[in-house]
């Protein structure tokens, strides 16, 4: 049968973003099921046993049988862990003391009685084995052995066929009855997975366009900060008028941030070329544009484009030192293409951050390529090439540093 719930020795996991209850949990109601129905049939046939009228021997002997199906099923009720004791030598060995119970117990009984029923216990054993093949080849074997038993103590081979396809059968719809268990647990637990890769792809989103978002507009703030900070005594209208560029940018940081929780944010590349090249002027960075795509670009491709134009117009902006830069962005046959360097201090290749790692991610899902690193004239350049067409899996070219 199916493992019904999580282990309780197990690390606690995050809590599930779609609670499950009792009634809707199909797999732990099914693990009640199956246990009280395992204790009604144990409890009805060691209450048949002893009211039978044997010989305290045969009674023995058929107890030790119910109480070796217990060892083996009990675990298997609610417990994940028991899944590798059913696959262990431990439960075959169990299935086959059952078996050899059932035996002796049908050999002790050569009139046509109920000596057989220790057969259905043997079979409903069978059925709990894993892997599957083990479990099947077990409940031929007890049927099997039912057959021999019980033709041989009534030598009546077709009288005794019936019973051993009754044993067969039945132990079947016990092996059919867990497997369909196992099969619902394994989807309920599929559909949590996909519920917390849902959250977690969201907030993946969230934490990377922030960054993006964000990234640009806060340096441009702090740029225009300092600047205002150092016009205050020697240019109080020109203060006042980069400080009313400071609100303004803002309120934009503040509308983007909205934008990008909701899901809304989709930059576009000419805004973004514009942004980057008044951010530039304001530190003191040249920057020259040539932007000539020989056609309208798809706008899933335009918009990472742009998002590659805005992580790296805020590279340059903070870390790299450049006097000049250039933004090149265009399409070559199927293709488009930006490309952004500038003429910074000669850096040493490093990792990429996590600007980059997520402007990565959103080239790999557009099925394009992003190269980032040192030039060997000096400073820095990333260049990202994605086709126009339909995205295709592929892996983001990651080379470089972080800028």
């Amino acid at each position: 049968m199916a493992d019904a719930s999580p282990s309780s020795d197990s690390p606690a996991p995050d809590r599930d973003p779609i609670p499950i209850r009792l009634w809707v949990n199909a797999p732990r109601g099914l693990g009640y099921v199956f246990a009280a129905g395992t204790a009604f049939f144990v409890a009805y046939a060691v209450l048949s046993l002893v009211n039978s009228g044997y010989g305290t021997v045969r009674i023995g002997i058929g107890l030790l049988g119910f109480a070796l199906l217990l060892v083996l099923v009990r675990p298997s009720l609610r417990r994940p862990a028991s899944d590798q004791m059913r696959r262990s030598g431990l439960a075959v060995a169990l299935v086959a003391g059952i078996t050899v119970v059932a035996t002796v117990f049908a050999a002790s009984d050569p009139a046509r009685g109920g000596g057989f029923g220790m057969f259905f216990a043997a079979g409903i054993g069978a059925a709990f084995l894993r892997p599957d093949r083990r479990a099947l080849m077990a409940i031929a074997a007890v049927s099997i052995d039912t057959l021999i038993v019980v033709s041989v103590n009534w030598r009546d081979l077709e009288a005794a066929f019936p019973i051993a396809v009754e044993v067969g059968l039945i132990s079947l719809v016990v092996y059919g009855v867990g497997r369909l268990r196992t099969t619902n647990t394994e989807l309920y637990q599929a559909r949590h997975d996909l519920a917390r890769l849902a959250v977690t792809e969201e907030r993946l989103r969230i934490a990377r366009d922030l960054h993006d978002t964000l990234g640009q507009s806060l340096t441009l703030i702090a740029l225009k900060a300092e600047l205002v900070e150092r016009l205050i005594p020697s240019d109080p209208a020109r203060a006042q008028a980069e400080a009313a560029d400071v609100r303004q940018a803002a309120r934009e940081a503040l509308t983007s941030v909205r934008e990008t929780v909701r899901g809304y944010r989709q930059p576009e590349l000419n805004s973004e070329i514009e942004g980057v090249r008044a951010a530039l002027a304001v530190a003191g960075i040249d920057a020259s544009v040539a932007a000539a795509p020989s056609q309208p670009l798809p706008p899933p491709v335009d918009a990472v484009l742009a998002w590659a134009v805005r992580e790296a117009g805020t590279n340059v902006l903070r870390h790299s030192g450049a006097r000049h830069a250039a933004i090149a962005v265009g399409s070559e046959g199927d293709v488009a293409f930006a490309e952004i360097s500038d003429d910074g201090p000669a850096q040493p290749p490093a990792p990429f951050g996590s600007g980059l790692s997520g402007l990565a991610e959103r080239v790999a899902s557009r099925g394009g390529s992003l190269e980032a690193g040192p030039r060997p004239e000096g400073g820095y350049r990333l260049r990202v090439t994605i086709p126009l067409a339909a995205p295709l899996p592929a892996q983001s070219g990651q080379s470089g540093q972080s800028a």
